[in-house]
């Protein structure tokens, strides 16, 4: 349903039951918010002759501000991980790419999965578990690709992801600094 006119919204004479199941069914947040204003505005404008909701706690208005209260601060939750995941979006097939040669080239272990890594950008599951979903959507569509990436961009992300994502995470530099001596030591010139 688009931003249509305010006439088209219902406002089911205010009843609480049937303004949330219609608000709900709005796929999307900033819809549901503004439908709830315009419910919230409507009432304060115009009440009905008949109130439904005499003697529910808390009054409709309140109960509607806490609705779109709520729905702000999702908003907000989604809007910041949209952020990330935009960032990421279009860098994914390079993401892919250089942590798939960070495995191959043993620099982290070859087991290391999509989840972990996604931890390294994100710190809420569903970030993670989304993240790790469109990795390995990617790196099975890279698979017939050639994998390889220049040196140069993988010096840059190793360089920005322990300035950025490890900046006082000491026992993950050791480990990956034992790792990179240890790949150093088996590799044979």
């Amino acid at each position: 349903m688009g931003t249509g006119s305010w006439i088209e919204r219902p406002t089911f004479n205010f009843i609480r039951e049937e303004v949330m199941q219609y608000c709900n069914d709005l796929p999307m947040i900033e819809e549901q918010i503004a439908y709830l204003c315009f419910v919230l505005l409507t009432k304060k404008n115009h009440p009905p002759e008949l109130d439904e909701n005499i003697g529910l706690k808390p009054t409709l208005e309140d109960f509607i501000e806490n609705e779109i209260d709520f729905r702000k601060f999702m908003l907000t939750l989604s809007n910041k991980q949209t952020e990330g995941i935009t960032k990421m979006r279009g860098k994914m097939a390079e993401v892919v790419r250089i942590f798939e040669a960070m495995k191959t080239s043993e620099i982290i272990s070859l087991k290391t999965e999509a989840a972990q890594i996604g931890r390294v950008f994100f710190s809420e599951k569903m970030d993670i578990k989304s993240f790790a979903l469109k990795y390995n959507a990617r790196k099975k569509d890279l698979i017939e690709e050639e994998r390889s990436t220049s040196s140069e961009p993988l010096v840059k992300f190793v360089n920005d992801l322990i300035e950025i994502s490890f900046k006082g995470k000491t026992e993950i530099l050791d480990k990956i600094s034992t790792q990179i001596e240890r790949v150093k030591k088996n590799r044979i010139y």
